[in-house]
């Protein structure tokens, strides 16, 4: 498939489980500052959506090249997320620096908290589950089995009217649940540019 290219996904490549990348740390300790209040709670409102980073993972697969290390990933799913948030999406990184990244978690914000903030009145949530996944790409798609084990990269299928912000990689041909990752509401969403194209961004509709 042509979404494999994108992560320079061909039969000269190895797949493996890797050590897990090193976290990058700072010369020295952070030191301890007291609790903040507004984006010092760690929770940033974009009006009806909440967000907080999430940079605990679980690694999930490896794909690699003996040639670069840029060319090589991993590819993790956010763990430890607080109790009413909900994954956008799985994060991955080239091998050729410290693990460093994040990913956003959302949760709908209450009605009551809401207020007159809205420019305009829904029934529909914020979120919701996808309907389906679609297998945008495999290790199956190279054809004659030169690797060691599995990956697959899946585009959640969502309702009408929303958007999915990600995509989840797994190690087995099996779908992932549906409760694993949540679609955002298609008016509280814009376009942003990336380098492989244009993606959906959750924002304040």
């Amino acid at each position: 498939m042509d979404g494999c290219k994108c992560f320079y996904w061909n039969t000269n490549y190895d797949v493996y489980t890797t050590p897990e990348l090193q976290p990058f740390t700072l010369p020295s300790p952070i030191p301890q500052w007291p609790q903040g209040q507004g984006f010092g709670t760690g929770v940033i409102c974009l009006g009806q959506l909440e967000v907080i980073q999430i940079t605990n993972f679980e690694n999930v697969w490896s794909c690699n090249s003996s040639k670069d290390k840029k060319n090589c990933a991993t590819f993790y799913k956010p763990v430890d997320i607080p109790d009413g948030f909900f994954s956008l999406g799985h994060y991955s990184q080239s091998h050729d620096q410290p693990l460093h990244g994040f990913v956003l978690v959302a949760r709908e914000v209450s009605a009551l908290k809401t207020g007159k903030n809205f420019h305009h009145v829904t029934e529909s949530p914020a979120l919701t589950k996808p309907l389906d996944y679609t297998l945008a790409c495999s290790t199956d798609d190279w054809g004659d089995g030169n690797h060691y084990g599995c990956g697959y990269l899946w585009l959640p299928q969502p309702a009408e009217g929303y958007k999915p912000m990600g995509y989840l990689v797994s190690s087995s041909p099996e779908k992932p649940s549906l409760e694993e990752v949540r679609c955002v509401r298609e008016d509280l969403t814009e376009k942003c540019e990336t380098w492989f194209g244009k993606q959906d961004l959750a924002v304040e509709g």
